[in-house]
């Protein structure tokens, strides 16, 4: 008989915040918890294929047991307690992000250069991922730590809201922390619109320099424990290096810098035998991951958002991860998202040489490091209240009450999902929360969380924060994607978001990192109000 580990958690939350700050803490309470072992079930629906509303793990829970296991509400912590954790390099803890696109890099690159990004270029998982959103002070018993927070405040419409943070983070100890060794397929893309020749009349750094010294960064960060292979793609698909130990440093940089530009973009056919030869891998590395380096501008075989969203999902079945690099300021961001949220993936974007340095020493090995998979989210609101919207989830969600995200990876910053809540009745927010998810080792550990908030406010260090960057970003995208068709239009949404935006920042820290999102901002308005042409900079153009 298959056996399936799993772990309850039970957790009530009351907010009646009468102060700046109310932080709700999870798996740092006194909780009980129990290590089960039964026939398996299947935890809960897949949100993406279901038309069911979800039945969180409505097979083996014991809904008795979970209410026989709710602690007292807990206390509000304090600001300065909130404050000191969060400086990682005194030796505190890793947070944890969810995956899909990790970034909005290549949008600021766009607006930086002085054009109007389409729409899709908004991701509001990418900069919720860019910014600490803490709400855990302390470590829990499980790898990834999961607490919550409430607020209530307007939208970009002025529209009373309640607003649900789902926080994510980590017990792990910055300083403890030792990475997986790493099996890396890199697949590099060496079609002509790359550029790895240098062009000295070029004001943009190519797509093709970009991967290439970003690659090279990746892999000088190897060792005897690790592996490498590089696959490059362009008029052919070639092995230009086989597995070699991650020691092997000369034979490697070697063949990174050797990597010129050839023709056309036969993406799948380089994924393909990346895929492929991951299959066949006979590595003792405990994480096995495809490395994609491109423009994300396919022009030969599949060139499809779906194609390449199946590819990766077939791989992420037979426990292949991906992460996606997209370089450039003239990206594919439809086909560039479309691979980025499955199972184990996450994608980056990166736009200069400038920025590498910086970029690894906030990523690497954190962004292949992925601590739990399928965490699944069943909100049920109050009655008469409903979902009016969800922020964070990378990928899809059909369901109304159910989200999910496919993997969690550590990282630097303390990630946060949020979710909208409408028809909030005499400024009260009431809802569950009904969490799960797979760890590493295959444990399914289910949470149960109960959060209520009675003022019409917000935890300003977290709540507020993460609902702020979402209502921006957010903003951005509906003004970007009206701006061909009403241009005014598009720029009074787009001066909603920033006032809101603005009303937000004057009440925060002067040192804090969202004051660092208003000049992106009023660069945007500003090209939209001047009229400036809409697009990317693909070939340099």
């Amino acid at each position: 008989m298959n056996q399936q580990r799993f772990r309850l958690y039970s957790l009530t939350l009351t907010l009646s915040i009468t102060s700046s700050v109310g932080i709700l803490t999870g798996c740092s309470l006194s909780l009980k918890s129990e290590d089960h072992s039964r026939e398996s079930h299947p935890v809960v629906n897949n949100p993406s294929t279901s038309s069911e509303p979800l039945a969180f793990c409505e097979d083996f829970v014991d809904k008795e047991y979970i209410e026989r296991q709710k602690p007292e509400p807990v206390v509000l912590i304090n600001e300065t307690e909130l404050l000191a954790d969060v400086d990682l390099d005194g030796g505190g803890r890793l947070g944890a992000t969810a995956g899909g696109i990790q970034d909005i890099t290549f949008a600021r690159g766009v607006v930086d250069e002085g054009k109007i990004p389409f729409t899709e270029s908004f991701v509001i998982e990418g900069i919720l991922s860019e910014h600490d959103l803490p709400l855990e002070l302390s470590a829990c018993a499980e790898t990834l730590c999961l607490g919550a927070g409430a607020g209530i405040g307007i939208d970009n419409s002025g529209n009373e809201k309640g607003y649900i943070q789902v926080g994510l983070s980590s017990n792990i100890i910055v300083s403890e922390f030792e990475r997986p060794s790493l099996s890396l397929i890199a697949v590099v893309d060496v079609s002509g619109s790359m550029g790895f020749q240098t062009n000295p009349q070029s004001r943009y750094d190519s797509a093709g320099e970009i991967s290439r010294d970003l690659l090279k960064g990746i892999a000088s960060e190897l060792n005897a424990q690790d592996d490498f292979t590089l696959v490059t793609y362009g008029d052919e698909v070639l092995e230009v290096l086989g597995q070699t130990n991650g020691a092997a440093q000369d034979a490697i940089q070697r063949s990174i810098r050797n990597l010129q530009s050839a023709g056309s973009t036969n993406m799948e056919a380089g994924l393909e035998l990346a895929f492929q030869l991951a299959r066949q891998n006979q590595s003792q590395a405990e994480e096995s991951r495809i490395l994609l380096f491109t423009d994300v501008q396919p022009n030969v075989g599949a060139d499809t958002p779906s194609e390449f969203e199946e590819m990766v999902a077939a791989a992420a079945e037979d426990n292949i991860s991906t992460t996606v690099f997209g370089t450039g300021i003239g990206m594919g961001v439809e086909t560039f998202k479309a691979m980025a949220h499955h199972r184990g993936g996450n994608a980056f974007s990166v736009t200069s040489l400038n920025i590498i340095d910086e970029f690894l020493g906030d990523n690497f090995p954190y962004m292949f490091s992925p601590i739990a998979y399928d965490l699944n989210i069943e909100i049920q609101p109050a009655e008469g209240q409903t979902i009016a919207n969800a922020f964070g989830f990378p990928g899809h969600y059909a369901q109304c009450t159910g989200f999910e995200v496919k993997s969690v990876f550590l990282s630097k910053n303390r990630g946060a999902l949020l979710i909208e809540v409408d028809d909030i009745a005499q400024s009260k927010l009431t809802a569950e929360l009904n969490l799960s998810y797979e760890d590493q080792e295959g444990v399914t550990i289910a949470q149960n969380i109960v959060v209520e908030h009675s003022e019409p406010n917000f935890d300003k260090f977290s709540v507020e924060r993460a609902a702020a960057l979402a209502l921006l970003v957010d903003g951005m995208a509906k003004a970007t994607a009206l701006y061909a068709e009403n241009p005014e239009e598009a720029a009074q949404l787009m001066r909603d978001a920033l006032e809101r935006f603005s009303s937000v920042i004057d009440t925060l820290h002067e040192a804090d990192t969202l004051r660092d999102e208003l000049p992106f901002a009023q660069k945007l308005l500003e090209l939209i109000e001047s009229g400036a042409e809409q697009g990317n900079f693909y070939g340099g153009a």
